[in-house]
């Protein structure tokens, strides 16, 4: 009995035998006066995202219908994308268009099995705050398995004017891990307006609108500076 080759070695000796065929392949065509260039219909993911790119550039020019039809198809590509660099460029341009679709897309892509892609989505909420952003990324700050997709959605916490940000917040201002800690500080500073030093505990204070406290719980020592816990930066 015969024995059947893989369906994708089949696939790449029928393509590879066309492919001689039709020209003899680049080495042959200075000797080959029949050749002509190969023609593809595949587009590679670098060429996919630059023509993204591009339909966001056009985004401001198009009308509400237009920008809603698009969005809504581009929504549906990115049910079906298996590359996470195209899922990305795909969120980026929607969110180009001023449409109620548009806005909820990166709050979806929060969820995307990504850290990448959710980091992405994080900095694009930083861009455009709204509450139901505010609160997407609140919930990501707290249980986000990615340590580095936690930092990037505390940063964009900062920049959001709804008071969710500053209750949020505070998951990460008692982060037993320092870096947290920073990143905590910097973004209250920036939804609160108040530069408090580098007491983390200030900040503690601040986010459970309690009067700020001068030394740690219990041990009538000064609170540990978070810039000093971290780094040293402090003189002594």
């Amino acid at each position: 009995m015969a024995r059947m080759l893989p369906k994708a070695l089949l696939t790449t000796l029928i393509l590879s035998t066309a492919t001689g065929c039709q020209s003899g392949g680049p080495r042959m065509a200075g000797l080959n006066p029949f050749y002509r260039p190969e023609l593809t219909s595949i587009t590679t993911p670098a060429e996919r995202v630059k023509e993204l790119r591009a339909l966001a550039e056009g985004a401001p020019s198009m009308d509400t219908g237009a920008s809603e039809k698009m969005v809504v198809d581009l929504v549906r590509q990115l049910g079906s994308e298996p590359n996470p660099m195209i899922r990305q460029a795909i969120i980026e341009t929607t969110t180009q268009f001023k449409t109620p679709l548009a806005a909820k897309t990166p709050i979806a892509g929060l969820q995307d099995e990504d850290s990448h892609v959710r980091q992405a989505c994080c900095r694009m909420l930083a861009e455009r705050p709204t509450p139901a952003g505010a609160a997407a990324l609140a919930a990501v700050a707290k249980q986000d398995a990615d340590f580095d997709v936690r930092i990037a959605a505390v940063q964009a916490l900062g920049e959001q004017k709804d008071p969710i940000a500053q209750q949020a917040l505070l998951a990460a201002l008692e982060d037993s891990d320092p870096a947290m800690q920073l990143v905590g500080v910097q973004s209250m500073r920036r939804v609160s307006g108040k530069d408090l030093g580098g007491n983390v505990a200030d900040y503690i204070a601040l986010a459970r609108k309690q009067s700020a406290p001068t030394t740690a719980a219990g041990s009538g020592e000064p609170a540990i500076e978070v810039a000093e816990r971290t780094f040293g930066w402090l003189p002594k």
